[in-house]
């Protein structure tokens, strides 16, 4: 009982400071956010959390459709390990951040990582369960002129578009589900700002 209390509390703590150091971090952050569609987008970059093979296997076939659009899509991976599992394979555009990576204080400890933030993509969009920190960080500082992220209200000020997911939905369902928001924005060229 007292172990179970004493974790919920550090936890608790945990959290607060995160929350503090990625506040701080997004003032720091100058992005000229605007809205962008699918269609006029040529680089995607797309996060993803794979616990599991099948994750995996999912997360390859949906950034091999993203690229049929004729998109330049890199996709940066999390995994909750201290190395890449063997069922992952060596991609050009694909990063993997492991849990180690991102420190307690959100230092982030891999260059690879600086790469993929600052790679100038046209949309970000982040396909983790919406309460999942490590890659709302990532989206967060990332310099993307338009963020697309499953709704939380922890992280209303990091995306530009929230789509709301429906119970517990496979990686592949929500990638369905804003790809097809994205896909309805269609800006006017002369108002694109936010």
């Amino acid at each position: 009982m007292y172990k179970k209390q004493t974790r919920i509390m550090l936890q608790k703590i945990q959290k607060t400071i995160r929350s503090y150091f990625f506040k701080q971090a997004l003032q720091r952050l100058n992005r000229e956010k605007m809205v962008v569609g699918f269609e006029s987008a040529k680089r995607l970059g797309v996060l993803f959390e794979c616990n599991s093979a099948d994750d995996y296997r999912e997360i390859l076939s949906i950034v091999r459709d993203m690229e049929k659009s004729g998109k330049s899509v890199f996709a940066l991976i999390y995994i909750n390990a201290k190395a890449v599992p063997s069922y992952t394979m060596a991609q050009i555009n694909f990063f993997y951040c492991l849990r180690n990576e991102i420190a307690w204080n959100l230092r982030i400890r891999n260059a690879h990582l600086f790469n993929f933030i600052n790679s100038g993509f046209d949309i970000i969009i982040d396909l983790s369960p919406g309460d999942f920190f490590p890659l709302k960080y990532i989206a967060g500082l990332a310099n993307a002129p338009y963020k697309v992220g499953i709704y939380n209200e922890a992280y209303v000020e990091v995306f530009d578009l929230l789509v709301r997911e429906s119970s517990v939905q496979s990686v592949t369902m929500r990638a369905e589900s804003v790809l097809d928001c994205i896909k309805m924005i269609n800006p006017p060229a002369d108002d694109q700002q936010l």
